[in-house]
């Protein structure tokens, strides 16, 4: 999967703040949880920082299940981010 944040940057953006959120229920309740698992910061003047490709990077917080109760369960990916503008409102996505 490769992302493009070229399109989120105008005169006013300063930086977008992405994530990547796994979420998925577990234990005997089903609870849902929902853990970040892949983020970034990528500032307007650093243009080659607004692409992500994931074909060549791993997760930076990867799911750990020690005692395999993901085994079987449907985990969902979410992607995220913020914009930060120079000035004016932050916009959550």
């Amino acid at each position: 999967m490769d992302i493009d944040f070229d399109p989120c940057f105008n005169w006013n953006s300063n930086l977008v703040f992405a994530w990547i959120s796994a979420t998925y229920k577990t234990g005997k309740q089903d609870l849902t949880s929902s853990v970040t698992v892949y983020d970034k910061i990528m500032l307007r003047p650093k243009k080659e920082s607004h692409q992500i490709v994931f074909s060549k990077k791993s997760f930076e917080y990867p799911i750990t299940d020690v005692y395999k109760s993901l085994e079987g369960k449907e985990v969902t990916f979410e992607l995220h981010w913020e914009h930060m503008p120079v000035v004016g409102p932050i916009l959550k996505v």
